[in-house]
């Protein structure tokens, strides 16, 4: 699987989703590194910030991979008392930590994240499932994927990725057969139309293809 995410590539990726171009006050880039691999507790124990420092956030619930590491955070965001708090599943490839401060720092403005969770939470009322990339290809690895109706298309094996990293194509394996006429078909799945749904740890499609 393509890891092309290094410390503040991040933060320069911000712009592809709608966010302005960063400011790192009082952090400063150089500063930076990337929150992957971190010891867990760093994400209980440290600050946590958007991008500019406007708004704090606090760990809900932590999201893990295969091998047990840390892949996505869905943080509650508060900025003061005159704005609604909201909840955005992020994984942590999206965010970038400051150790000197003890910080992790969101790679988007406020606003920015507040309307993913609002796009989230329509897909979520939709399909009942969050957009892939919402919890990275760690907590997707070896899940499953079911089409809109249910039916079984195979086991995730692969993700195809663009040069931004975002996950373009879930690659699946599917068993038919028996021990005389076992066969393996291997099938390549617009990552679009595919939700994953933590309750029951399976990728479905939000159309039929």
């Amino acid at each position: 699987m393509q890891r092309i995410w290094q410390a503040g590539s991040a933060i320069a990726a911000a712009t592809l989703f709608g966010a302005s171009a960063p400011s790192f006050l009082p952090h400063h880039e150089a500063a930076l590194e990337a929150a992957r691999g971190l010891n867990g507790n760093v994400f209980f124990e440290a600050r946590i910030t958007e991008v500019d420092g406007r708004a704090v956030g606090t760990v809900e619930r932590v999201h893990l991979d295969s091998d047990g590491q840390v892949e996505a955070l869905d943080i509650r965001w508060r900025a003061g008392w005159t704005t609604d708090p909201f909840t955005l599943t992020q994984p942590v490839d999206r965010l970038s930590y400051d150790r000197g401060a003890n910080t992790l720092i969101a790679d988007a403005r406020l606003q920015v994240m507040r309307d993913w969770a609002a796009e989230d939470a329509r897909d979520i009322a939709r399909t009942s499932g969050l957009p892939v990339n919402r919890v990275g290809e760690g907590v997707l690895a070896g899940a499953e994927l079911e089409s809109a109706s249910g039916t079984p298309l195979g086991r995730l094996v692969d993700v195809e990725t663009d040069e931004t990293g975002t996950i373009r194509a879930l690659v699946t394996v599917q068993r038919s057969g028996n021990w005389f006429t076992a066969r393996t078909t291997r099938h390549t799945w617009p990552a679009e139309h595919a939700r994953w749904v933590a309750s029951e740890r399976v990728i479905r499609l939000s159309v039929d293809i």
